[in-house]
């Protein structure tokens, strides 16, 4: 949640999020990382959570955030939406999540930390990063034995339709055959309503 002062985190492309009908740079200064450096470690702030939950499902996807949550990346806040964001500038690692204790939760948080993982200093194209960021967080919950809901797995093939869809639109010269192959049914979806919308 946005409160005034409090620092927020830019998005790939400098992003805008609107904030009570006004938009609202998202910025965060690496002063606020190193501030919350000490505090805000995502793995203290993920055992902590561990010892304090005694339910069987929260407690399996909180160990498996913490396994999978790089060492130094700090945590910025923990959203009560399911939605994420992650930013790495240099040595920082910080992200933003829903705290993991449900399935889709820990598939958001999966996803972001697999942007800090593998994405610091990638130049590939934005639609196979987010392929191999939900490949991640597929991987690693079936590494758990937690099940990736359906509904989660329909919203990661839309999300990476609609980055090639994105590519597809600027000119991209070619898109990953793994990412279109992945998006596959929601693509050809998304293309067939496009089409008909054109059709007078």
């Amino acid at each position: 949640m946005w409160l005034p002062g409090k620092p927020e985190i830019m998005d790939d492309a400098g992003g805008i999020r609107k904030h009570g009908g006004r938009s609202v740079a998202l910025r965060i200064t690496v002063q606020h990382v190193h501030s919350v450096r000490d505090n805000q470690n995502a793995r203290k702030l993920l055992r902590e959570e561990l010892d304090r939950t005694t339910g069987d499902i929260a407690r399996r996807c909180l160990a498996c955030a913490l396994g999978n949550v790089p060492e130094n990346a700090v945590i910025i806040s923990w959203r009560k939406t399911l939605t994420g964001r992650a930013l790495h500038k240099g040595s920082l690692l910080a992200l933003e999540s829903p705290m993991p204790k449900t399935r889709r939760a820990l598939y958001i948080f999966l996803h972001e930390c697999a942007h800090l993982s593998l994405h610091c200093k990638s130049s590939k194209p934005k639609h196979r990063r987010e392929y191999e960021a939900e490949m991640f967080a597929h991987q690693k919950m079936a590494e758990a034995g937690i099940p990736v809901p359906e509904k989660t797995m329909d919203g990661a093939r839309r999300y990476v339709a609609w980055k090639i869809h994105q590519a597809m639109r600027r000119g991209a010269l070619a898109i990953d055959e793994d990412a279109y192959a992945f998006a596959g049914v929601a693509l050809t979806r998304y293309q067939a309503r496009k089409e008909l919308q054109k059709t007078p």
